[in-house]
């Protein structure tokens, strides 16, 4: 009913909500437990994020594996008609590919370098929780002396109610980019928040797309490759030249209901 009243329901179909689940037995009682024909034990410290690549967003890949390490394969979670589902080998080839981009001394671009990083699609942006937890992130970076990879073309495209675009568009790379990918024949990867990654539907030169939260698109601009190991690898050295890693910059789940607190309310979801 918070939420309800938070996003500018009326009070007469709250009324009606509050109504209606009351009659089904599913109001929430305190002093009356739920009966239950079945309990489930789940151990949460099992638990471990995953991103969904390169090209079928039922394909699961854990986060801590998705560097070049004989034997990782791809986690699936069935066919859906385009293919077998028990993944490739990662393994990354090299053939390094040097780019002089305005402004910056001559970089490297290398296969499995992320060339598009992408916060974008209403289907979970529209979450503030996830948007928030995207930012901060991006704000703690900037404040250890990170920023994104030069290769990195970086768009930001929500689709909230509060937001008034939601599409799944990210513009073109990086000018210089798609020389190096042509001439070099690599295969660079989208990282973007959406729902599809199937090859050639965010950009026609990025064979790989993954899928993952806001908060990790934020991560991997600032890597610039998905040959890494988020969660022991370091993200880039800081303004003093020291290692900067993922659990440096991570919100806390309780940092971000903070920041949720302050910034969302009412106004944001009252009719223009």
């Amino acid at each position: 009913m918070d939420y309800l009243r938070l996003t500018e329901w009326p009070e007469q179909q709250i009324q009606l909500v509050v109504a209606c689940v009351k009659e089904q037995g599913l109001w929430h009682d305190a002093g009356h437990g739920a009966s239950h024909s079945q309990s489930v034990e789940f151990e949460l410290a099992g638990v471990e994020p995953f991103i969904d690549s390169p090209k079928r967003p039922q394909d699961r890949i854990p986060l801590a594996c998705d560097r070049d390490r004989p034997g990782d394969r791809p986690v699936d979670r069935g066919s859906d008609g385009d293919g077998g589902g028990d993944g490739a080998t990662s393994q990354y080839p090299s053939n390094p590919a040097q780019v002089t981009l305005p402004g910056t001394t001559p970089v490297i671009v290398e296969h499995g370098h992320v060339v598009i990083a992408s916060i974008t699609s209403c289907t979970n942006a529209s979450n503030p929780s996830v948007m928030i937890g995207a930012g901060l992130p991006a704000k703690k970076a900037v404040e250890h002396g990170l920023r994104s990879q030069p290769w990195v073309k970086t768009s930001l495209a929500p689709g909230p109610r509060v937001v008034t675009t939601c599409i799944g568009n990210s513009g073109p790379l990086i000018p210089q980019a798609p020389q190096a990918v042509t001439a070099n024949d690599l295969t660079v990867s989208s990282v973007l928040s959406g729902n599809r990654d199937f090859e050639g539907r965010i950009h026609p030169q990025t064979q790989m797309n993954v899928l993952a939260s806001p908060p990790l698109v934020v991560a991997y601009a600032l890597a610039g490759t998905m040959n890494i190991d988020l969660l022991t690898d370091s993200l880039g050295e800081g303004a003093s030249g020291e290692p900067v890693y993922l659990r440096d910059i991570w919100p806390s789940s309780q940092k971000i209901q903070e920041v949720v607190g302050e910034a969302v309310h009412d106004k944001l979801f009252a009719p223009g």
